[in-house]
């Protein structure tokens, strides 16, 4: 189950630059599925909060080389107060310039978890993603 996708309110699509709001139809109760172009210079984050023990499977596909990194949303929070400098990136997983990419990541805390793609270059790119939080297994 999705139990919180809320990157638009950690921080507001205005402030990274999108001209338009997230679409809330991409979102289900169990996955997001969408297609958009990742502006340049556009950092998009997708925050969920997640349980221990679960875990976060993760999917996306671009039409060039973007970024990805994957961090706490206090490393997150921490990383923005520094104006986005890709050298202060503190992460669980971090991928770059790669166009296709799908992890798994197991959840040792209940916290919130952001997956940030970032488009380094002079033109929009194409990307389609796929996320999915699985909570653990409740025992009887």
């Amino acid at each position: 189950m999705l139990y919180g996708l809320y990157w638009q309110d950690l921080l507001p699509w205005r402030e990274l630059g999108s001209k338009t709001p997230p679409d809330p139809s991409a979102v289900s109760g169990d996955y997001i599925a969408e297609v958009l172009d990742l502006e340049p210079g556009q950092v998009l984050p997708y925050c969920f909060e997640c349980l221990e023990g679960g875990r976060l499977d993760f999917s996306v596909s671009s039409s060039a080389p973007i970024d990805l990194f994957v961090c706490t949303g206090d490393q997150f929070e921490r990383w923005a107060d520094q104006d986005f400098d890709m050298e202060s990136t503190t992460a669980i997983e971090m991928r770059n310039g790669f166009q296709s990419a799908s992890f798994s990541i197991h959840i040792p805390a209940r916290d919130e978890y952001a997956v940030v793609l970032v488009n380094n270059h002079d033109h929009a790119v194409t990307i389609m993603v796929l996320a999915m939080p699985v909570d653990p297994t409740v025992s009887n």
